[in-house]
């Protein structure tokens, strides 16, 4: 019987499993603080300094966001590489940062990780940002 059926799939053209597109891409998000300390440099040198509270979460495209961690990595979701991704990185809920994205073939996994210091969000390759992305394998 299953013969049959994989003999009617290649009479009707269906595609081989090898003949697929190209393979989905994971999306990680690395751990993210949820309070980050600094000096306003625009202040007097002895000023304490100033306590930021986080609550990033991450949305692709009309999604539910999806919230990050302090301590490990998260799996966003798997972007098709046939769309462009709108990926907006909120905190408490209000867009901070948002990019289109289109997947290509150099890299089946993505870290998207938070620099404290200049207060932005990066998205790398994880074979370059794995010690970003702790705990991906």
């Amino acid at each position: 019987m299953i013969s049959h059926l994989i003999l009617l799939a290649l009479l009707l053209g269906a595609p081989h499993p090898s003949d697929a597109g190209p393979q989905a891409v994971s999306l990680y998000v690395a751990p993210s603080p949820r309070t980050v300390s600094g000096v306003d440099r625009l202040v007097l040198p002895n000023s304490p300094p100033i306590i930021e509270k986080h609550e990033f979460s991450i949305q692709v495209d009309a999604l539910q966001p999806v919230s990050t961690s302090e301590s490990k990595s998260v799996l966003v979701r798997e972007l098709s590489p046939a769309t462009k991704h709108l990926i907006r990185v909120r905190d408490f809920a209000k867009t901070v940062e948002s990019f289109w994205y289109r997947t290509d073939d150099s890299s089946s996994e993505l870290c998207l990780w938070y620099s404290e210091y200049y207060n932005t969000w990066s998205l790398w390759p994880l074979e370059k940002a794995r010690h970003l992305c702790r705990g991906v394998k």
